[in-house]
Parts: structure tokens; C-alpha cells; sequence
């Protein structure tokens, strides 16, 4: 057994047929679907312009209009089109932390819910793609449609394991020239890295005109800090050393965690992104209903 089967069973696939993954803005695809486009094309109607922008086709620049204005413009027109879907996930080495036994870790947590919106995307006819990265892009996948696609994309969250540093803002801005077409990106991560770093990449895929969700992938343990036990803590990708009494820190590291997630999801907002924070004790599939299953 393999692909999706990795992650869901069948129940769970059967729920997923509910899941509408969609952008809040005009995307770009290379097919007839079900959601609006600003692709260009000879057989449909004539819109409007827009003005040229870094990564744009220039087979669509009107030539006439810059004889006249000297400037750059498109010509634009609607048509219907299939949705394509980019789907990041986090595979440094903090990733591979799970608080409790038996709980899944925050890798195989983001790659399950990766899998069933990849799922629910090809099963509407619409293009996923995928890409594992932590100092650096480790894989990419075009999106494309189809059984076997998926399967392929599913094998590689399966074989993917956490490992290496965090560099994120690096590796988004990487992804970021790599994704010509409009679409929906979709992030899953622990965030932990500099967060001014990681928004000026955010906002690299916004300036390129991608809607982007972002998935705060966190165990509930690194949220709530229940520890009881003075302990060794350690950091899973630089190997530091702390050692500490949970009662004695635990209101601090709570306020900062909490301060945290907010500065994540104000980073976010502000760049028109939609944030969401996902504990890997979740049930994912309810989780995606709730977001997407509108």
C-alpha cells in the first residue's frame, strides 16, 4: 500500500470529497476548471490591461500600447481555469519532534495534512505540487493532476524525514522565483526561525500576485510546557544544552510562546496571508473541514 494510503484511511478519504481548496484571488493554470483566471488567451474575450510586472509572460505585452505610453502593459481577459496548489512542508530537524509517545510528530502531522489537501485538490481535477525543505530546498514537484502524480507526491512525504538546520527564509525565497504561475501556496512549518527574515520571503510570494495560507505547526507540549521534572532540554538542530525547572519558567515560556504565535499571525495578516495554528494532537481531517470545507 502506498500514496495517500501512507496517511488516511478510507473513511477519512471518503470525508475529504467535501474539502474545497480554492483561492481568494485570481489564479493562472494550464487548464479548463472551476475557478477564475488571468490567463490570457486567443479565443476568449478581451478585459482590460495591467500593468507589467518581473515574471510575467512577455508574449502577452501589448506592443501598440507601448508605442504609445512607453510603458509596459498586458492585455488581460477571464477565463475559467484549474487551480494550481503548492504545498511547502518543513522538514528541519525540529519538525521531527512529537511531546508524547504515540503522538505523531510535527513533520508527520503537516505531511498527513498535506497529503489529504493534495488529495482533495487532484480529486476536483486541480494541480498539486510539493516541496520538503530546511537549510535549503530539498525537492521539488511541479503541481500536475492525475492518480499517479499524487501517488509520487504522497511516496515523498512518506520517505521524507526531518533532519539538518532551519533555513526558511532562504529556501521560500528559492521556491518563490520557482513558481511562475498564480496560484494557492500553501506553508506548513514550526516557524522557528527569524521571523523578519521569514516575512520578507512571505511576502516575496504575495508580490508575485500567490494567495498564501500558512499552517503554525506546534505540539501542544511545546505550547503548554507541562513538564514537572527538572530536566535537560535540548535543541533538536543546534544540539544546545539547557538545564531547567518547568515550575520555575513555565508562566515566562508560556508568554513568550504566546507572543510567539501572535507575531506570526500579525506577520501574516498584514501580508494579506491567512494564518492557522494546527497542534499536532488535532484531528486533521475536522481540521481541514473547518477551514476549507465551507
Amino acid at each position: 500500500m502506498d500514496g495517500v494510503r501512507h496517511f488516511l484511511d478510507a473513511e477519512s478519504l471518503s470525508r475529504l470529497g467535501a474539502l474545497q481548496v480554492r483561492s481568494r484571488y485570481a489564479v493562472e493554470g494550464a487548464s479548463v476548471g472551476g475557478h477564475r483566471s488571468r490567463r490570457k488567451g486567443v479565443s476568449v474575450e478581451f478585459a482590460d490591461y495591467r500593468q507589467y510586472a518581473p515574471g510575467d509572460d512577455l508574449k502577452r505585452i501589448d506592443w501598440r500600447v507601448f508605442g504609445k505610453s512607453e510603458r509596459l502593459y498586458l492585455r488581460q481577459s477571464e477565463e475559467e481555469t484549474c487551480l494550481q496548489v503548492q504545498l511547502f512542508v518543513d522538514k528541519s530537524a525540529s519538525m521531527g519532534y512529537a511531546g508524547r509517545a504515540g503522538q505523531l510528530t510535527k513533520y508527520r502531522f503537516a505531511s498527513t495534512m498535506a497529503a489529504a489537501i493534495a488529495y482533495a485538490v487532484t480529486h476536483r481535477q486541480d494541480a498539486a505540487g510539493l516541496a520538503l525543505f530546511d537549510e535549503k530546498c530539498r525537492l521539488f514537484l511541479p503541481p500536475k493532476t492525475g492518480a499517479e502524480h499524487l501517488r509520487n507526491l504522497c511516496n515523498m512525504l512518506h520517505e521524507g524525514q526531518p533532519s539538518e538546520g532551519t533555513a526558511m527564509a532562504s529556501s521560500l525565497h528559492t521556491l518563490a522565483e520557482r513558481v511562475h504561475r498564480r496560484g494557492l501556496v500553501i506553508l506548513f512549518s514550526d516557524f522557528l526561525d527569524e521571523m523578519d527574515t521569514v516575512s520578507s520571503a512571505l511576502s516575496h510570494f504575495r508580490r508575485r500576485g500567490h494567495d498564501v495560507v500558512v499552517y503554525h505547526i506546534l505540539d501542544r507540549t511545546e505550547v503548554e510546557f507541562p513538564f514537572r521534572e527538572t530536566g535537560c532540554f535540548v535543541d533538536m538542530e543546534s544540539g544546545e544544552r539547557v538545564v531547567a525547572t518547568p515550575r520555575e519558567i513555565r508562566e515566562g515560556y508560556r508568554r513568550e510562546v504566546k507572543d510567539f504565535c501572535q507575531r506570526c499571525h500579525q506577520i501574516c495578516t498584514t501580508l494579506g496571508a491567512d494564518y492557522h495554528l494546527a497542534l499536532t494532537d488535532e484531528k486533521i481531517v475536522e481540521l481541514l473541514l473547518r477551514h476549507w470545507g465551507k
